[in-house]
């Protein structure tokens, strides 16, 4: 409810803010981004497929003054045709019709700059905020920040508002808060935070439940000649109140890559999530338990669910990064590119830290190896090709991840799209 109140509120100043000074200089701005694509799936588990056919669009509207800006992002998700036997038509609508509820805000904010010294800003309302490594979360929320940039450098203060329940109640409410900062030196760029999640007593099975959970986390990237480097680290620890149980985790992610030239780069990486034994029942040891979202990090498509153009189908169902479990994940990458043609390739290895039970003792998840070709025909609008195969390890099946006792199958994703920025 205080979202759709926020909302409403920013989309009421924008347009009296725009109106007001649309005749003192040109300061409205609209751009965005779009595909359309067709798509074919073999899932994981045996004799099941998919295919179909969808586009999203996405317009953002912007006023911007030399220290002030106001935007708004929405986005639209449809499948391309009407809807056959199906519960949900959410997704499937008419062409023309005057279909409710299939927009989505994914950003609407207010940023001041310069606020009575140069460098001082504020921000507040739904946009994108990703931690370091992305591990806690990586996309759109609810927040506000007060910060102060200098030359390449920054520090801000970070309010996150994850769960609302009742106004009139704080018992049920759950929030972040947080110190961010940005330290570039000659050849490191460092982000140190650390942030508190406190839950109230209506919240249950959560490190922060009636609790403060603490989550350190740090970025360092360098870049030394034809090198260049990159580890995230998030460690979490935090009480449940109301069972007395005890949560901890760690996530890291790390890669190494080299310029053989201007069109050609390999690398490595290496992607390890702490899992949680299923032997013990007074603690949990899995990074999941941390995660806000679990959509702001990862490579693969399929285990890590980074296709292109996933939007709008069920296309997570090898999507290993929320499992409690945890994972690793390591691999090699590569680019090329050919005058307008740029090729990408990824291939890992992954397997999960602790088995699902005695019972289900299975951990190997396979190996994927994805490929995607980008043909740029004309400035920001490519045509889009990729792919990946997934030999799926028995971890997915019956005597791991599985709640069924379907056998698995090697997952398969094809793809062709057209994809525009402006």
């Amino acid at each position: 409810m205080s979202r759709k109140i926020l909302l409403t509120i920013m989309l009421l100043a924008f347009v009296k803010v725009s109106a007001q000074e649309a005749k003192k200089e040109d300061t409205f701005k609209f751009s965005g981004q779009a595909y359309v694509y067709t798509a074919t799936y073999n899932h994981i588990k045996k004799d099941r497929s998919m295919s179909f056919s969808a586009y999203r669009f996405r317009p953002y509207f912007s006023y911007k003054t030399e220290n002030v800006e106001a935007t708004l992002k929405l986005e639209l998700d449809q499948y391309l045709g009407s809807k056959v036997d199906e519960t949900d038509a959410s997704n499937y609508v008419k062409i023309g019709a005057d279909t409710k509820n299939v927009l989505e805000v994914k950003a609407a904010y207010v940023m001041f700059n310069n606020i009575f010294t140069e460098g001082l800003y504020a921000k507040g309302g739904v946009d994108d905020y990703k931690t370091p490594g992305g591990f806690i979360v990586g996309t759109d929320v609810g927040f506000g920040t007060l910060g102060y940039k200098w030359d390449k450098n920054n520090i801000s203060a970070v309010f996150i508002k994850v769960d609302e329940g009742k106004p009139d109640l704080k018992k049920d409410d759950t929030q972040l808060y947080g110190i961010d900062a940005t330290i570039t030196l000659p050849i490191l760029t460092i982000r140190p935070a650390f942030y508190m999640i406190q839950g109230g007593k209506g919240i249950t099975d959560k490190p922060w439940s009636d609790n403060t959970a603490i989550l350190p986390a740090i970025s360092i990237t360098s870049k030394i000649e034809n090198i260049d480097m990159g580890v995230s680290f998030t460690y979490g620890s935090g009480e449940n109140k109301i069972s007395n149980k005890k949560y901890s985790g760690y996530a890291v992610d790390a890669n190494i890559n080299y310029l053989i030239n201007k069109d050609i780069k390999i690398g490595v990486f290496f992607t390890n999530l702490s899992g949680d034994k299923a032997s013990t029942t007074d603690k949990k040891e899995g990074f999941a338990s941390f995660q806000l979202k679990h959509d702001g990090f990862g490579r693969m498509f399929l285990i890590e669910n980074q296709q292109t153009f996933s939007n709008i189908a069920p296309d997570t169902f090898a999507d290993i990064r929320g499992k409690e479990q945890g994972y690793m994940l390591v691999g090699i990458t590569g680019n090329v590119k050919f005058d307008i043609i740029s090729i990408k390739l990824n291939a890992g290895f992954a397997q999960l830290m602790q088995k699902v039970s005695d019972i289900k003792p299975k951990k190997d998840l396979g190996i994927e190896i994805d490929l995607s070709t980008s043909i740029e025909v004309a400035k920001n609008a490519n045509i889009v090709l990729e792919g990946a195969y997934l030999a799926t390890g028995k971890g997915f099946g019956p005597n791991g991840l599985s709640t069924t006792s379907e056998d698995v199958q090697s997952a398969i994703y094809l793809a062709s799209g057209l994809l525009v920025k402006f």
